[in-house]
Parts: C-alpha cells; sequence; structure tokens
C-alpha cells in the first residue's frame, strides 16, 4: 500500500505542468571618459536600460520623447560609487506606454557641457510590420526568438528526461517489491 502511494506521488510530480514566462531584461550602457558603450542600441518592450556612469563626475541624461523640446525624463548619474546605485540612471519600458519607435538620449558632462547623444530603437514584441504596412528587418529580434525556441526546446528535453528517470524508477521499485513479497 504504501508503494502504491509513493509511485503515485512520483507520477504526479513528474507529470505536473512546467510553466515558463518570457521576463523583462536589462540592457546596460557604460558612460566612460569618452566614449559610450554601446553606441546605439535595440531594445524590446518590458526592457530596462540601466546607464553606468564610470567617470569621477556627474552625468545628467535627458530624453525629448514628442520633440517639443521639453525632457520628458531626466536622470542625473553621480560620479562612480562603487558602494551605491547614484552613478546610474535606469529607464523601464514599460509595456503599453511604449510603441515601436527611435528616440535620442542626451547626455551632459555635470548638467551644462553636451557630451553625446544615442540612437535607441524601441520593438514590440509581436510586431511583425510597421504601421505603415512595410515590414521591417527583424533579424534581431528574429535571433532572439530562436533562442527563446531553442531554450523551449531545452525545457522539453529535460522534462522528458525526468519523466523517463521517474518511468524507470517506477518500474524498478515494482520489480523489488513482486520479488520482496515472492521470497
Amino acid at each position: 500500500m504504501r508503494t502504491r502511494l509513493l509511485a503515485t506521488a512520483i507520477v504526479v510530480v513528474l507529470l505536473a505542468p512546467s510553466v515558463t514566462a518570457h521576463g523583462a531584461d536589462t540592457f546596460s550602457f557604460i558612460m566612460r571618459n569618452s566614449t559610450l558603450q554601446p553606441s546605439e542600441a535595440v531594445v524590446e518592450v518590458n526592457e530596462t536600460m540601466v546607464f553606468h556612469n564610470v567617470v569621477d563626475f556627474n552625468r545628467i541624461l535627458t530624453l525629448d520623447l514628442d520633440g517639443d523640446g521639453e525632457s520628458e525624463w531626466t536622470c542625473e548619474a553621480g560620479p562612480l560609487d562603487s558602494a551605491g546605485s547614484d552613478d546610474e540612471c535606469t529607464l523601464w519600458l514599460e509595456e503599453g506606454n511604449w510603441t515601436a519607435e527611435e528616440f535620442v538620449v542626451e547626455i551632459w558632462n555635470n548638467g551644462t557641457e553636451f557630451w553625446k547623444s544615442i540612437s535607441i530603437s524601441v520593438n514590440l514584441h509581436d510586431e511583425e510590420q510597421g504601421e505603415d504596412g512595410d515590414e521591417h528587418d527583424h533579424s534581431e529580434s528574429d535571433h532572439q526568438h530562436g533562442e527563446e525556441v531553442n531554450g523551449d526546446l531545452e525545457s522539453l528535453l529535460l522534462s522528458a528526461a525526468v519523466l523517463s528517470f521517474g518511468v524507470a524508477a517506477l518500474i524498478w521499485i515494482s520489480r523489488n517489491i513482486k520479488g520482496g513479497e515472492e521470497e
């Protein structure tokens, strides 16, 4: 009786569905003395962009989304501070608040001297065509989608291996119990 209960419990655990979800990613930029890496980016909605300031003075980042000359987003990254996060600025591309577009983040040294700008393109997850009906180049997006498919295949194979091991264990247990009962 105990063996059947154990076997049932193992089967239930092995057959329980597993769920995976697409999580948000982080895209990092490094602001050095004379360089900004990367110099441009293609990001997805629901990602967070983090700008790391690795110099010993402040930098101010601004973003004008509607082109009216007024910044809708401003962030000040302090000088490099390994003890905290004052030396970075974060911008979350919250789903529902962003459309597929290109925008420019301007970066200023100490708030007064223009330093660099970075062009950032935002892609929607399920976007196959633009608003104008033209198909866009999704080579990077397709590559990421291929990685997700590979991840799903790996997850499926791992689940199949665990299930096979569980079935083998049940067969081994049932044969050993029957052999033990006959003795």
